[in-house]
Order: structure tokens, then sequence, then C-alpha cells
């Protein structure tokens, strides 16, 4: 009796269970679920297709045995660079063994507000350690006990054997396009790893041929 006073005023209909969902076919799941995270899912690919082009650059990317930053007031022709490279090749070492003796040579320029930024972030960052400076660069971004000493001999070697100057060197001489008078190569101080050594080594060669 007392369900019934309850159920007073309420249809059958309305006691009756509601139906059964109709089940959702996987395209509608998969629309459904779009709809509430595309968002996410489009950061996601973004990011995604960002670190496969980073790790696809770095398979890709040219491996080489040295490192030389040359930093010069105005820019420098592409062929003193080569004339560098090929030049520098020929007393260094092939040390990752791929036949070969590549020279990597990052160029910055005062000249350019944004290369004079780049230099200062290789200075800063030290990761760096075989540098060649035109005598402006040098005076301006170089400190006294920037390099180390070398152990070598010949024309070029400043006094207290920290770096080595191109003038009237064939390095120089050889030059089809104007390049500074003085460029000092040297390696950096402070650092004792062993792309260190084997740079110093590799300028060590070449002055004393």
């Amino acid at each position: 009796m007392a369900r019934e006073r309850y159920l007073i005023g309420i249809s059958q209909e309305e006691l009756a269970p509601p139906p059964p969902k109709p089940r959702l076919t996987l395209w509608q799941r998969l629309q459904i679920f779009w709809d509430n995270n595309k968002i996410a899912v489009i950061i996601g690919a973004v990011m995604l297709f960002g670190a496969a082009m980073i790790a696809a650059q770095m398979l890709n990317r040219e491996k080489y045995d040295y490192t030389l930053v040359v930093a010069t007031k105005s820019m420098l022709h592409s062929y003193v660079l080569e004339d560098i490279q090929d030049t520098l090749a020929d007393y260094g070492e092939d040390l990752d063994g791929d036949g070969e003796v590549k020279i990597r040579i990052i160029h910055t320029f005062s000249d350019s507000v944004a290369e004079s930024q780049r230099l200062d972030g290789i200075l800063f960052s030290g990761d760096e350690v075989f540098f060649a400076f035109d005598r402006e660069t040098y005076r301006r971004r170089v400190t006294k006990d920037f390099f180390r000493e070398l152990d070598a001999g010949g024309p070029g070697l400043s006094a207290d054997k920290t770096y080595w100057d191109w003038a009237g060197d064939p390095l120089c001489l050889m030059s089809p396009t104007e390049v500074p008078e003085n460029l000092y190569f040297g390696i950096r101080a402070g650092n004792g790893s062993e792309e260190t050594m084997q740079c110093k080594k590799l300028l060590e060669n070449y002055i004393n041929k």
C-alpha cells in the first residue's frame, strides 16, 4: 500500500527502464574523441614532427674531425675558408675513421651585429677550442691569457708562443681575394680535453712543417 501511495500519478511509461543507448560505430567514437581532444592531438603531432626532424638532422649531419672558429672584422670569401680547410686538413688526423680529415669552419664577422653576437655566444660557452682571429678582433675580444702555449717554433709564432700569425705564410699569400694581413691561430687555454689536444697537435704540425 505504501508503494502504491507513492506511485499515484506516475504512468507505467515513466516507470519503465530507459531504453539502451545505441552502440556507436568506430567512426562515431573517433569523431567524439577528436571533438574533445583536437587541441591536444594537434600539439602532440607538432611536437612529434619537430622531434623527428631534429633526429633526422642529427643522423644526416656531416661529421667533422676538427672545428675551427674564424672571427674577423669583415666577412671572408668562401674560397679563403676552403683554402684554410684544405691546407690544415693535410696536417690533421682522421679521428672518426671515415677515411677523410674534415675540418668544419665557423665563420663570424663583427661587421654584422648578429654575427658579432654569435661570437659572444661561442666565447661564452667554451665549447669550441680552435680559433683564428684577425688583429682587430683579437685586440677587442680576446684576453691576454685566452690561448694556451704551443709546442712549436718558427716564423709567425708569437713571443709567448700562444698563437701563430699567418702573415707571410703561403696559406695567406695564395689567397686570390683580399684577406686580413694578420690572422692569429691558437688553442683556447683552460680546457685539457681530448679535442683540445687534437686541435693543438694539428696546429703545431702545421707550424712545424
